[in-house]
């Protein structure tokens, strides 16, 4: 069957043997993901990295779960040494199309032919979430193993401090596994060797100006145990929507 014909099927033609090729993740990616928004937090790691003295210039990246190759464009602005690799077919073949280097395999069995302290730079933007425990172990145990000296890990997950994060957004996608929480986050990483762990605040400034309102409104309340819950959930509702993380080797 064509892909056309395959297409304009309708749900109930679907038998159990083909039914995940009605859903695209792809798609599902493209209808809840704001182009410039990405973009803009994307320059802010690039910055943040920088400012921690990474220098760009014909680094070995290799990018976990590329997805449509947002990251990836970035980096090959620097480097013609960036790799990506993601087990869905289709935002595979899409990178391609735009001339990016990525291969369609699952990170932790290519990590294997991954000599040894031989890349600098290695990223997994909103994929923690989607492991198992012992998976995402083994991830970050065989990141550290191939990163050289010096060579950094960039790593973002959806923050569940946020309360719409935690109590709502988080489920839209039914392929999330877990939260990951930055306590038990920063405890393993510093367990795999790595060191100056930093959580990055991303649009910092429309956070705080969302703060300060919500603070003049506290600040209105004459009764002090209605501030401090205020206060708390203040924090919890302006909390940071994901967790942005950079560590060193």
């Amino acid at each position: 069957m064509s892909d056309k014909e395959n297409s304009e099927r309708t749900f109930w033609e679907f038998d159990d043997k083909d039914i995940s090729k009605k859903i695209s993740y792809a798609d599902f990616e493209k209808a809840h993901k704001n182009e410039e928004s990405i973009n803009r937090k994307l320059d802010s790691y690039i910055e943040a990295l920088q400012n921690k003295g990474f220098d760009f210039a014909n680094i070995k990246a290799i990018d976990i779960g590329s997805g449509r190759g947002d990251w990836l464009k970035k980096l090959e602005i620097y480097t013609d040494s960036a790799l990506g690799i993601d087990i869905d077919k289709e935002m595979v073949e899409m990178c391609e199309a735009s001339g990016l280097k990525v291969i369609e395999e699952d990170f932790l069995k290519y990590a294997k032919k991954i000599e040894s302290q031989s890349v600098d730079l290695v990223s997994a933007f909103q994929i923690i979430e989607h492991m198992t425990t012992d998976d995402l172990l083994m991830l970050i145990h065989e990141v550290s193993r191939i990163l050289k000296p010096g060579g950094f890990i960039v790593l973002e997950t959806p923050n569940t401090q946020n309360m719409l994060t935690g109590l709502y957004n988080f489920h839209a996608d039914p392929t999330h596994k877990r939260p990951i929480h930055i306590v038990w986050l920063d405890f393993v990483l510093v367990q795999m060797g790595f060191h100056e762990i930093e959580q990055l605040f991303i649009d910092e400034d429309a956070y705080k100006e969302l703060k300060q309102t919500d603070e003049r409104i506290v600040k209105s309340i004459l009764h002090s145990d209605i501030k401090k819950l205020l206060r708390q959930v203040n924090t919890f509702a302006n909390a940071q929507t994901n967790l942005s993380i950079i560590a060193k080797r």
